[in-house]
């Protein structure tokens, strides 16, 4: 975004970019996050880079900006990015259980059956979350988020019945509780480390900027 000479730009421009870049960064780590042997945490540092550069490059034009500015807007964009990682894993959870709880006949069935299968566990999950019969609405699914974040934090398992015979499924996530905790406070680290190494640069003064000392006395 560039300026003319001596006119600043809106920092807000910066937190814009970086929700509209972080976002859809978001909803892509949510897929990566879970890679074996914490590889996945690779890309919050990698993607974490990236917001941080395109706020950069927004806001560059409002340079030289108070740091404690930077640093709120800053923070807001990684927990935003970070709440959305958050956030797809929650929304993929049934599909999940769906396909663990019917792994043997699940590839099987016919697209209508797995829209079917996928229903019913979803309704048994989200019920399961929040302690009481799911009716699908939003305000319910929104409740069920922190009863999700407890739910890892207690066990991470659920007994779930299956559709195609009478039969029990218990779903266990891949990760373990403290193997789960420590990739979430790890990947937000490396986020917020990314993406303030690069938007705090924004408190030093922009190359095109003229220094003072540099205007010729008349």
């Amino acid at each position: 975004m560039s300026t003319s000479p001596g006119k600043r730009t809106w920092i807000g421009w910066s937190f814009v970019a970086g929700c509209c870049t972080g976002i859809p960064s978001g909803v892509i780590l949510a897929y990566l996050a879970s890679i074996p042997f914490y590889l996945g945490l690779f890309f919050f540092l990698l993607l974490g880079l990236l917001i941080g550069a395109i706020m950069f490059r927004f806001g560059s034009g409002a340079s030289p900006v108070h740091p404690p500015t930077l640093a709120l807007i800053g923070s807001a964009v990684v927990l935003l990015t970070w709440g959305t990682t958050l956030l797809i894993e929650y929304a993929t959870l049934p599909g999940l259980v769906a396909r663990r709880t019917e792994m043997a006949l699940f590839r099987r069935l016919t697209p209508e059956q797995q829209a079917e299968v996928a229903a019913k566990i979803r309704v048994h999950v989200m019920s399961r979350l929040l302690g009481r019969p799911y009716e699908g609405r939003p305000a319910e699914w929104l409740a069920g988020f922190p009863k999700y974040l407890r739910w890892i934090a207690r066990d991470g398992t659920m007994e779930c019945p299956r559709v195609v015979d009478p039969t029990t499924f218990t779903f266990k996530l891949p990760q373990s509780r403290a193997s789960w905790a420590f990739r979430v406070v790890l990947s937000m680290a490396l986020l917020a480390f990314a993406v303030l190494s690069q938007y705090l640069l924004l408190a030093r003064p922009s190359k095109d900027q003229t220094s003072p000392d540099a205007i010729p006395s008349k």
